[in-house]
C-alpha cells in the first residue's frame, strides 16, 4: 500500500471512530442498546434522582494559587487521619509519599482502605505503592494503549471518601492530584464537606470504578446516570455530574446551555479546552454583547487540537474587544521558591462563573474524550460561598496573569 493510501486509511479510521463516539446524539437519540449487555437502556434527559433537604449546603474550599507553596497535602494528610472504618481514594496520579504514609497508618490501625487509581499511571504508581500491604485493596481503572491515543480511556478522578455511611463521613473532590508537584506547581483546588447525600452519591460512582466499570463500561449500567443527582438545599443547588455522558445526556449541553443563558460576564479557566461545540457558544455570547475572560494553560492552548487560537481568531476576526484570552505565560514568575530546570507551573482549573452566579468546576476536561469517554466528575451550583472562591482566585490569576 502506498503511504499516501496508508495515511488515508488512518484518517479515515479516526474519522470513523470519532463520528462513532458522537453518534449518540444524531443517531440512537435518548434510546441505546447497552455494550456490555442485552438489556436496552434509555436516557431521559434529566437527573438520576432530585433530592430536597432543610439545611443550607455547607463546604470548604482550598485553592494553591500561589506557585511554590506547600499546605494541601497536609489538609488532605488530616482528612486521612481522621478515617476511623474506611477510607475510599479514586485518584488519577499520586505520588504523594506523605499521603502514602498516612494511608498505611490508616490500614495498621484497621481502617478499611481501597485505592482507584487511573491505568495510563501504573508506573508511577507500582513504583510509590510498591510496598503496598496485602490488606489494601488497589484497582487500576481505565485503559492504556501506547500506540494508538483513541484507545486511552482515563479514570481522571480526584476524590476521596472517607467513612461513607458513618456520622464521620466526608467528601474530598476537585481538580487536584495527590502529588507533591501538583501541590507547589499545578495550581488547582479541592472541595471539602460533610454533606450525605453528596457522599453518597459520589460513593455509587466509586463502586463502579472498583468493579472496574468504567468509561463507557458506565453507560450499560441501569443505575448510571451521567447526570446523577440535583441537591435542592435552603440556600442554592447542586448538581453532580459524571462522565462519559451520552448524546445531550452529558454535562457538555449543561455548560452550553450555561453559556447560552449567561446575560453579562463569563469568566473561564480551563487548563484544556478542545470541544468545538463548546467554543462556538462563547463566541456567540461575545458577539451578544456578553464580556468574556479566559484564562488558559499556555502548553494545552498550543495544541493542534485547542479551541484558544480558534477564540483568538474569532476575536481578530470579528472585532470581538470584549472576549480576553490571558495565558499563565507569567505565572513561573509568581514562584516563592526556584522552579527546576524547563518546568514550568500551570493552571489546572477546569470552571465556569456566568453572571456571577453560576458556577460550574470539578476534573472535566471540555474536550470530546472528557465528555464521552473518560471517568470524571463536575459540580453545577449557584452557591454564593463557592461561587465567591471562586471569583476570588479568578480575580487573583487575572489580576497577575495580565
Amino acid at each position: 500500500m502506498s503511504s499516501n493510501k496508508m495515511k488515508f486509511a488512518l484518517q479515515l479510521k479516526y474519522t470513523i471512530l470519532i463520528f462513532l463516539v458522537l453518534a449518540g446524539t444524531v443517531v440512537y437519540g435518548s434510546v441505546r442498546f447497552a455494550l456490555y449487555s442485552n438489556e436496552k437502556r434509555v436516557f431521559v434527559f434529566g437527573p438520576q434522582e432530585s433530592i430536597i433537604v432543610q439545611h443550607p449546603f455547607d463546604s470548604d474550599i482550598y485553592f494553591n494559587n500561589t506557585v511554590g507553596q506547600t499546605g494541601s497535602l497536609d489538609i488532605l494528610k488530616k482528612q486521612i487521619d481522621s478515617a476511623q472504618h474506611t477510607l475510599e481514594l479514586a485518584i488519577f496520579s499520586f505520588s504523594s509519599d506523605e499521603l502514602k504514609q498516612a494511608i498505611y497508618a490508616a490500614d495498621k490501625r484497621g481502617v478499611k482502605v481501597t485505592l482507584v487509581l487511573n491505568t495510563s499511571k501504573a508506573k508511577q504508581h507500582d513504583y510509590v505503592f510498591s510496598d503496598l500491604p496485602t490488606t489494601i485493596q488497589r484497582i487500576d481503572a481505565g485503559k492504556y494503549d501506547a500506540i494508538d491515543s483513541l484507545k486511552k480511556v482515563y479514570m481522571h478522578d480526584k476524590f476521596m471518601i472517607v467513612d461513607r455511611g458513618y456520622s464521620t463521613e466526608q467528601l474530598t473532590t476537585g481538580s487536584f492530584n495527590f502529588t507533591t508537584w501538583g501541590e507547589k506547581y499545578n495550581q488547582s483546588y479541592f472541595l471539602v464537606t460533610h454533606d450525605h447525600d453528596l457522599v453518597t452519591v459520589y460513593g455509587k460512582e466509586f463502586d463502579l470504578l472498583k468493579q472496574k466499570i468504567s468509561g463507557t463500561k458506565k453507560l450499560a449500567v441501569t443505575t448510571y446516570n451521567p447526570w446523577a443527582t440535583t441537591i435542592q438545599y435552603t440556600d442554592s443547588f447542586i448538581e453532580v455530574w459524571f462522565s462519559p455522558g451520552f448524546g445531550k445526556q452529558a454535562v457538555k449541553y449543561r455548560i452550553i446551555d450555561i453559556i447560552g443563558k449567561s446575560e453579562k460576564t463569563l469568566d473561564l479557566m480551563m487548563w484544556d479546552i478542545t470541544d468545538r461545540q463548546v467554543a462556538s457558544a462563547v463566541v456567540k455570547r461575545v458577539q451578544a454583547g456578553v464580556k468574556v475572560r479566559i484564562i488558559a494553560e499556555v502548553a494545552t492552548a498550543s495544541t493542534e487540537a485547542s479551541m484558544i487560537p480558534y477564540l483568538q481568531e474569532q476575536k481578530e476576526k470579528l472585532g470581538l474587544n470584549n472576549l480576553e484570552i490571558i495565558l499563565d505565560t507569567k505565572l513561573p514568575a509568581q514562584s516563592i521558591d526556584v522552579l527546576p530546570d524547563d518546568f514550568a507551573p500551570y493552571i489546572h482549573h477546569h470552571s465556569l462563573i456566568a453572571d456571577g452566579k453560576v458556577l460550574v468546576f470539578g476534573s472535566q476536561n471540555w474536550s470530546l474524550w472528557g465528555f464521552y469517554n473518560n471517568d470524571e466528575n463536575a459540580f453545577v451550583t449557584d452557591n454564593s460561598y463557592l461561587i465567591s472562591e471562586f471569583q476570588k482566585t479568578f480575580d487573583h490569576f487575572y489580576t497577575i496573569l495580565k
